[in-house]
């Protein structure tokens, strides 16, 4: 019988990518630059955030990382699955950070306040549904729970 560990796992990953991938639409195109590592110009947020993000989303380089550990994620064999877990893990455990560092009060844009707060709540739990089904889907194939 197969593990629902993978699927779980790949179903978070695409969850989180679609809405980090809208959440970066809309910010590029409010001009809403991420704040979290230093302030940035709202006039230069679609070329920002390829390498800090966006104030809703994380950088390009953070996405291209999730696509290619939930691809191997999709490869259901225990090496990759190993590492396909742990690496979503990361990843989550970065994604969660970056929410919480971003401020409810940014200084360089004036989104609204429920959006800000929805955007924290969706990405932080998102995030960590991620590192929690990263870490039981490396876990049980690391113990070979999973053909």
């Amino acid at each position: 019988m197969p593990s629902l560990w993978p699927q779980r796992l790949v179903a978070c990953s695409i969850a989180l990518l679609v809405l980090w991938t809208i959440l970066t639409f809309v910010a590029v195109w409010r001009g809403w630059p991420a704040e979290f590592s230093g302030l940035g110009d709202p006039d230069r947020v679609g070329d920002e955030w390829l390498s800090r993000g966006t104030l809703l989303s994380p950088p390009l380089t953070a996405l291209v990382a999730h696509v290619a550990f939930t691809l191997l994620a999709l490869v259901e064999r225990r090496p990759t699955l190993l590492i396909a877990g742990f690496g979503l893990a990361v990843v989550g455990a970065l994604y969660t950070v970056a929410s919480v560092g971003e401020p409810l009060h940014p200084e360089r844009s004036d989104p609204p306040i429920g959006l800000l707060v929805l955007v924290k709540v969706l990405g932080v739990g998102g995030a960590l549904g991620l590192v929690v089904t990263g870490v039981e889907t490396g876990v049980g194939a690391l113990r070979g729970r999973i053909p």
